[in-house]
C-alpha cells in the first residue's frame, strides 16, 4: 500500500495540533477538506485512526503506529526533495573524448571550479560518437568532439594533423599487412584511417579494437602495432613517456586529413 504524502501530511498536523481546525490552519485547507483527508486514509488503512472527544482528537492504537510512520515517511521525503534539489542546483555536464590530453583536461577544470565555485561539473568520458549521442539526448549540457572540417554544428575550437603513431622500436614491414590499433566500427577516426589505408592499396590486420582510453593502447608502445592520433595527442604523450613517434616506415602512412575540435552545447545551457 502507498500512501499519499498529502493525507500523512494532513493527519500528522491534526495529531499535532490536537484539534482538526487547528490542523486546517497548519495545511492551508478548509476543516471540511482535513476530514476528507482523514477519512480517505482511514479508508486506505482499514481502521479507525482518530477519535474525536471534548477535548480535541485522539488517536487509536492503528494511529499511534501510523503516526510514528508517517513522521519518518514523511521526513525521508524532505530529505529526498532537499537533496535532489541541492544536487541538480547549478549542474553543468560536460562531455570529453577520452582520447584527451587528461591533465590538460583536469588543469581547465580546476581553473574553472576555482573562478566559479557555485557550479558543479559533472565530466563524461567517452568516444566522440556516444559523447554526441549523449548531448542529441539531452543527457549533457555541452561537449567537445572531433569533427570533420565544415562538418558538423558547434564552434570550433582548433584545427589539427592527424598522424600515424607507433612505438619508437617499431619497424614497418611495407610488404606486411599493417598492424593496427583501433576504435569501433562506428568511430569516424577508424573510417578515415582505413579509407587512407585502401586508397593507397596498403593492405592492414586488426590487432587491438578497443572503445577505451590511451592509457588502454600501451601495448601499441611496444613495437608491434600503429595507429593514428591527432599530433598534438602524440607530442603530448611522448612528452610523458617518450614512446611514441609519428609513424613514417612508410610513406602510405605519412599522411591523414586534418580534424577539428569542435564544442557543440545544448540549445540552451542553465545550471540544472
Amino acid at each position: 500500500m502507498l500512501y499519499d504524502t498529502g493525507l500523512l501530511r494532513t493527519f500528522v498536523a491534526v495529531c499535532e495540533q490536537g484539534s482538526f481546525t487547528k490542523a486546517a490552519r497548519e495545511v492551508n485547507l478548509t476543516q471540511s477538506a482535513v476530514s476528507l483527508h482523514v477519512k480517505r486514509l482511514e479508508d486506505q488503512v482499514g481502521s479507525r485512526l482518530i477519535v474525536r472527544n471534548m477535548r480535541g482528537v485522539r488517536l487509536t492504537e492503528q494511529g499511534e503506529v501510523l503516526l510514528s510512520y508517517a513522521r519518518r515517511i514523511l521526513a525521508l521525503y524532505k530529505e529526498a526533495e532537499q537533496r535532489l534539489g541541492r544536487d541538480s542546483e547549478g549542474l553543468v555536464r560536460i562531455g570529453v573524448p577520452e582520447y584527451f590530453d587528461l591533465h590538460t583536461l583536469s588543469s581547465l577544470l580546476g581553473q574553472f571550479s576555482a573562478r566559479y565555485p557555485a557550479v558543479r561539473l559533472q565530466i563524461e568520458l567517452g568516444i566522440g560518437p556516444d559523447i554526441s549521442a549523449l548531448l542529441d539526448e539531452g543527457e549533457l549540457d555541452l561537449v567537445i568532439v572531433s569533427n570533420e572540417i565544415r562538418e558538423g554544428d558547434g564552434v570550433p575550437l582548433c584545427r589539427e594533423r592527424r598522424v600515424w603513431a607507433a612505438g619508437r622500436a617499431m619497424q614497418l614491414d611495407p610488404e606486411e599487412p599493417a598492424p593496427l590499433a583501433l576504435y569501433p566500427p562506428f568511430c569516424r577516426w577508424r573510417q578515415l584511417a582505413l579509407e587512407e589505408l585502401d586508397r593507397a592499396g596498403r593492405p592492414w590486420k586488426l590487432v587491438i579494437q578497443s572503445a577505451g582510453r590511451p592509457e588502454s593502447w600501451q601495448p601499441s608502445t611496444r613495437g608491434s602495432r600503429s595507429r593514428s592520433f591527432r599530433s598534438s595527442t602524440c607530442r603530448a604523450r611522448s612528452k610523458r613517456s617518450a614512446r611514441l613517434k609519428p609513424c613514417r616506415h612508410s610513406p602510405t602512412l605519412n599522411s591523414c586529413c586534418d580534424g577539428a575540435a569542435t564544442a557543440r552545447r545544448r540549445r540552451t545551457i542553465s545550471p540544472r
